[in-house]
C-alpha cells in the first residue's frame, strides 16, 4: 500500500515511526518549513522532517499546500492512502479527492478541534481522553470518525507523560483502520455529533498565567497540563514567578495533601496570599518548608519556583533565600 505521510512536530513524528517499524511503505513525507528556534533563531526541520530523511524518504515543506503544484504533485504520487497527524494546514478538497485521507487526532472529537487537545483536556479536569482516527474533510478536524481508543488522565498526568501515552495509543488506533483498510473495510465512518464540539486552540504564554481566584483544583490541573510548555507563572514584587510543579493541599471536598490537616479552615484570607509559617503549621504543613497559597477554593502548595535569570529550586531552598510567608502573589497581573 502506497502511503503519503503529512504531519509535523514530535506526536507526528511517532506516528511515522510507527509505519515505518511496521513496513509500510511510505512513499512521500509532507511537513511544515524549517523554522527558526531558540535565542539564536537558528533554523531547524521539524522532527517528521528529520526522521524521514533517516530512512531516505523524499520531503516536501508546502508553505501552503492547497496550491496547485503541490496537488499535481501527489495526483502523480498515486497515494493508496494519505495519513495526517498534526500537519498544521487544512487540506483543500482537490487533495482530499486523490485518496483517503486518515487523520490521528490525540482526543476524543468531537470535543478538543484544534492544535492543542492534549494540554487543554488536562487543564478543563478532564478524567479521560483518548485518540480519534477520523476521515479527513474539509473542516477542522470535522470528519467522520473512523476509530476510538480511550484512556484515563491520570492524577499524576502532565502534558509531556499524557503526550506520550496518547502517542503511543495513536499508533495502536492507526495499525488497526489501515489493517482493517488492506482488509477491505472501506473508510467511511461516523459523523461527529456538532452539538458536542469544542476547540483546543494554539497555546500561548498567556494560557499558562495562574489565576489564584480558582480553585485549588483547577490550578493544579494547569499546572501539569502546561508543564513542559509554555509553563505557569505568577508574579511577585513586580517579577514573572514561573511555577514548575505544584499540588493541591487541601481543596473543599476534603481532599488533602500528604501532610495536610482536616477540619482546618481558610481565615478568610484574599486569593493568593501565601501562609504564614503559623498558618502552614496550624493548617497541618512543615512550616519552614512549604510554600501554601490560598485560591478561590482550597490551599495549593507550590514545589518548585522559579525567578528569571536564576534556577528552578524546590520550595524549601526557595524559600532560604526569598522568603514568601505571608506575601501576595499575583498583585502585578
Amino acid at each position: 500500500m502506497r502511503i503519503v505521510f503529512m504531519g509535523t512536530p514530535d506526536f507526528a513524528g511517532g506516528i511515522l515511526t510507527s509505519l515505518l517499524d511496521a513496513g509500510e511503505n511510505v512513499i512521500a513525507v509532507y511537513t511544515q518549513p524549517d523554522r527558526p528556534q531558540g535565542r539564536k533563531a537558528v533554523m531547524t526541520p521539524p522532527p517528521v522532517k528529520v526522521i524521514a530523511e533517516s530512512h531516505g524518504i523524499p520531503v516536501y515543506q508546502p508553505v501552503r499546500i492547497r496550491r496547485d503544484k503541490w496537488v499535481r504533485l501527489l495526483e502523480e504520487q498515486k497515494p493508496d492512502v494519505m495519513v495526517v497527524a498534526a500537519f498544521g494546514q487544512i487540506l483543500p478538497k482537490p487533495i482530499l479527492d486523490i485518496a483517503p485521507c486518515v487523520n490521528v487526532h490525540a482526543s476524543l472529537l468531537p470535543r478538543y478541534r484544534g492544535s492543542s487537545p492534549i494540554q487543554r483536556a488536562i487543564a478543563a479536569g478532564d478524567r479521560e481522553t483518548g485518540v480519534t482516527i477520523m476521515r479527513l474533510d474539509e473542516g477542522m478536524d470535522t470528519g467522520n470518525i473512523l476509530h476510538k481508543e480511550i484512556i484515563p488522565i491520570r492524577d499524576t498526568d502532565t502534558g509531556e507523560t499524557l503526550f506520550d501515552r496518547l502517542e503511543e495509543l495513536g499508533q495502536k488506533a492507526l495499525r488497526k483502520v489501515l489493517d482493517d483498510y488492506e482488509a477491505g473495510k472501506d473508510l467511511v465512518g461516523v459523523p461527529q455529533d456538532p452539538e458536542f464540539a469544542t476547540y483546543a486552540p494554539m497555546l500561548t504564554r498567556e494560557d499558562g498565567r495562574l489565576d489564584f481566584t480558582r480553585s485549588a483544583w483547577l490550578l493544579d490541573c494547569q499546572i501539569r497540563a502546561f508543564t513542559p510548555w509554555p509553563s505557569t507563572y505568577t508574579t511577585y514584587e513586580g517579577k514573572v514567578l514561573k511555577i514548575l510543579a505544584g499540588r493541591i493541599f487541601r481543596d473543599s471536598s476534603g481532599a488533602t495533601g500528604a501532610s495536610a490537616a482536616a477540619g482546618t479552615d481558610d481565615a478568610g484570607r484574599a486569593c493568593g496570599t501565601v501562609l504564614t509559617q503559623e498558618e502552614v503549621r496550624e493548617a497541618g504543613g512543615n512550616a519552614g518548608k512549604q510554600i501554601l497559597v490560598q485560591t478561590g477554593d482550597g490551599l495549593l502548595e507550590l514545589l518548585t519556583l522559579q525567578l528569571p535569570g536564576k534556577k528552578p529550586l524546590p520550595a524549601d531552598v526557595f524559600l532560604r533565600g526569598c522568603p514568601l510567608w505571608g506575601k501576595t502573589l499575583g498583585l502585578e497581573q
